[in-house]
């Protein structure tokens, strides 16, 4: 496990970037922290999510070889964000879709972030 370049710095800014974004307005719910971060237009936040599944995919073949359970978990994490928000910017299976809003959307940012993060320190 260790740093390397600018792999591991793309996916540590992403992970901050995208875990933030999820992270601020869940602890701003839970009155944890009395600020929060402006309202971002949701298709910006759907084109983040998808560049965030699409780096999490890579990270994730990546990691097959080192760590195989968290690499197909990455690799399964990022095709469904990327997929989710892919066809909810289409406006494709709007009404199956509905649930990609809202605290929901927060909790996948989350763990996006979460695998990003992680990723970054992993030595292939």
């Amino acid at each position: 496990m260790g740093w390397e370049g600018y792999k591991s710095l793309i996916s540590f800014l992403l992970g901050i970037i995208i875990g933030a974004i999820g992270l601020i307005p869940i602890m701003n719910k839970l009155n944890m922290i009395a600020w929060s971060i402006p309202d971002i237009p949701e298709t910006i936040m759907l084109v983040l999510l998808i560049i965030g599944g699409a780096y999490l995919m890579i990270d994730g073949f990546m990691g097959v070889a080192m760590i195989p359970t968290l690499g197909w978990i990455s690799i399964f994490a990022g095709a469904a964000t990327a997929i989710m928000a892919l066809l909810r910017i289409l406006g494709k299976y709007a009404a199956a879709l509905s649930f990609v809003e809202g605290t929901f959307l927060n909790v996948i940012f989350l763990i996006v972030g979460f695998l990003l993060f992680i990723g970054s320190f992993l030595m292939f």
